[in-house]
C-alpha cells in the first residue's frame, strides 16, 4: 500500500521519490507565481499579458514532452502528437523526437493563444 502511494508514480515517470518531490515543489512554485500574475492581470490587463500562458507552456514541455520521450509508452504518445517527429528520428535519440513534438505543441499553442 505504501509503495503504491509513494513509489509507483515517481517510478512510472523515471524518478525517485525525492526527485519527484523536488520537481513537484518546483512546479507548484511556478504555478503559484503564474496564479499571482493572473490575479494582477485581472486587475490591470496591461500587466502580465502572457506570463501565465508562458509558464504553463514551459511546464507542459518540461513535464509531459520530456518525460514521454524517456519511456516506451511515450513514443506512442509522441507518434500521435507529431507523427513526423518520431518517424524522422527512429534511429536518433528520443530527445530529438521530443524536441520536434515540443515545437509542434508550441506551434499549436501559438495558433490558439494570441
Amino acid at each position: 500500500m505504501l509503495q503504491r502511494w509513494f513509489l509507483d508514480h515517481p517510478r512510472s515517470v523515471g524518478e525517485t521519490y525525492f526527485e519527484h518531490q523536488r520537481m513537484a515543489f518546483g512546479f507548484s512554485a511556478r504555478l503559484l507565481a503564474a496564479a499571482c500574475a493572473c490575479l494582477v492581470h485581472g486587475l490591470m490587463p496591461s500587466l502580465f499579458e502572457r506570463t501565465a500562458s508562458g509558464v504553463v507552456t514551459k511546464l507542459h514541455e518540461r513535464m509531459v514532452v520530456h518525460r514521454l520521450a524517456s519511456n516506451s509508452f511515450g513514443n506512442q504518445i509522441l507518434e500521435e502528437l507529431a507523427p513526423s517527429a518520431t518517424k524522422s528520428h527512429e534511429a536518433s535519440s528520443p530527445n530529438a523526437a521530443a524536441t520536434d513534438c515540443s515545437n509542434f505543441a508550441a506551434d499549436q499553442h501559438r495558433w490558439r493563444v494570441t
